[in-house]
């Protein structure tokens, strides 16, 4: 049995090993091998955060809104609630 990791430890080790990241970042979405590449040549770093983490929540939040007013994002969506089918 593997032992449990927390968030900062996995954000190191997809940040250090970026080959090994992107390809199973790839697997599950599902992409091109070029675009797999330029995620390897860019050498994204990794934050993960939790979904209470209300200041990356407002960054981004602002984020958003700031692509939606500039068209690059169709639109505010509503929250999801567990009665609501996604479109997704």
């Amino acid at each position: 049995m593997l032992p449990a990791m927390t968030a900062t430890r996995v954000s190191r080790l997809a940040s250090s090993h970026s080959r090994e990241a992107e390809t199973i970042a790839q697997k599950r979405g599902h992409y091109s091998d070029e675009i797999r590449d330029t995620f390897i040549a860019q050498n994204r770093q990794y934050q993960i955060r939790h979904t209470d983490d209300v200041e990356f929540l407002t960054q981004l939040q602002w984020a958003a809104d700031w692509l939606t007013a500039r068209k690059v994002l169709p639109g505010r969506c509503a929250p999801q609630t567990a009665s609501q089918p996604s479109d997704h």
